[in-house]
Formats: structure tokens, C-alpha cells, sequence
């Protein structure tokens, strides 16, 4: 089945594209969720004068993302969590997370949706995060997911409580 893309899909398509699709992908997902419409002539001549519009808009926004994936590439996110002592959190960190944390390093804001997680991370470590700014224009950047300090302070008063307690009880 022909179809006439209304939105960018990561797998499939740009806006505007015309592609071919298996009919009950398109029946059951695609149309009901206004992803896309059926092509035929009629919609195809309506579509031409849009798509010109469109590539016009997405050569801006092209350029704008390469931009901003200059400026982001490659740079270190480091988010303090509270972590047991098996390194695993206690709660997990998403995408909104580190779109907030680069927010608050380079003072751009980023719409959670382009960072692609396979995942949410639940342990501590370094993690290498893809950020989709469109299905042309990604970057990499590194998170560095450490233990919050409460942790570390917690750890460096252990053995002196334990010798305490020890000393108590003898």
C-alpha cells in the first residue's frame, strides 16, 4: 500500500515522503495515529505543493540541528544518584534526565524525544548516548552516572560507627 508520510518516522521516513508499507501496517498504525495518509493522485498534486514547503523548512532546521550537534558533540554528562552498594540506583535515569542535565551545561534545551535510550540506566557507570535530531544529523555524547555524595559520606562514617558500637559493647 502507498502511503504519504505527515510526520517524520525514524524507521520509515520524512514528512512529505511516499512509500510503500504493508496495507495492515498502514491500516492499523500509521493512519489511525495521523502518521500518514493513502496516496492517490489527488492527495499526491496536493502533497507536491507542501513537500516544496517542507524541504525548504527542513533544510532550516537541518541546519540548525548540525549546529547544535557541534556544539553538544562529545561532551561528558555527569549526574550524581543515590546507588546501593551493588552500584545499582535507586530509581533509573531517562531521557528527560539528561536533557535536563545538558540544559544545565550548555544552556540549550532539548526535547527529550531525540535522545535515544535503549534503555532507562539503573547502575553506575559511563554510558554512550545517541541524540537523534533528525533521521539525517545525530551525535554522541558521554554520561557519567556516579553515586550522589551522600553515599560516599555515609561510607567514610561506617567503620568509624562500626569500631564505636565495637568499643561499646567489649
Amino acid at each position: 500500500m502507498k502511503i504519504i508520510l505527515l510526520q517524520d518516522i525514524t524507521t520509515l521516513g520524512s514528512k512529505g515522503d511516499v512509500k510503500t508499507v504493508t496495507s495492515g501496517y498502514a491500516r492499523n498504525f500509521l493512519i489511525p495515529q495521523k502518521k500518514a495518509v493513502v496516496a492517490n493522485t489527488t492527495r499526491l498534486k496536493e502533497f507536491e505543493k507542501i513537500i516544496e514547503k517542507s524541504k525548504q523548512q527542513r533544510l532550516v532546521e537541518d541546519q540548525k540541528f548540525k549546529e547544535l550537534s557541534e556544539k553538544i558533540s562529545g561532551i561528558t554528562v555527569t549526574i550524581s544518584e543515590k546507588a546501593t552498594q551493588k552500584n545499582q540506583l535507586y530509581g533509573s535515569i531517562d531521557a528527560k534526565t539528561i536533557a535536563e542535565e545538558i540544559e544545565k551545561i550548555t544552556k540549550i534545551s532539548l526535547d527529550p524525544n531525540f535522545i535515544k535510550l535503549p534503555k532507562s540506566i539503573k547502575k553506575l557507570g559511563s554510558y554512550e548516548i545517541t541524540i537523534h535530531f533528525s533521521p539525517t544529523i545525530e551525535t554522541t555524547i558521554n554520561v557519567s552516572v556516579q553515586a550522589s555524595e551522600e553515599k560516599e559520606q555515609i561510607k567514610k562514617l561506617l567503620p568509624k560507627t562500626a569500631k564505636k558500637i565495637k568499643g561499646k559493647t567489649s
